[in-house]
C-alpha cells in the first residue's frame, strides 16, 4: 500500500510545480472623472468588449459623482456610456 502511495504522492507535487502561476495585468486604471471604485462584475460582448459600473466617480449630480458604467474597448479605450 505504501509503495503505491509514493508515487502519487511524488506525481501530485512534481503536477503542483508544474503548474504555472496565472499573472495579472491591469487594463485600464479610472481616473475619477470616468469613474473610480469598479463595482460588480464586467460583461463581455461578443467582439470582445467589456461592460462594468464603478460607485463612485463621474461627472453625475452627487458631490464627487455617484459612479458611471463604463465601456472598455479591446484596444484598451475606455468610454463613459452613462453617469449616474
Amino acid at each position: 500500500m505504501i509503495r503505491r502511495f509514493c508515487p502519487l504522492t511524488f506525481l501530485a507535487f512534481l503536477l503542483a510545480t508544474l503548474a504555472h502561476a496565472q499573472t495579472f495585468t491591469t487594463l485600464y486604471s479610472f481616473s475619477g472623472s470616468d469613474g473610480s471604485t469598479p463595482y460588480a462584475s464586467i460583461i463581455q460582448d461578443p467582439s470582445g468588449n467589456l461592460y462594468g459600473t464603478t460607485n463612485v466617480g463621474g461627472n453625475g449630480s452627487c458631490n464627487g459623482g455617484c459612479g458611471v458604467v463604463f465601456n472598455l474597448k479591446t484596444n484598451g479605450k475606455e468610454k463613459v456610456v452613462y453617469n449616474f
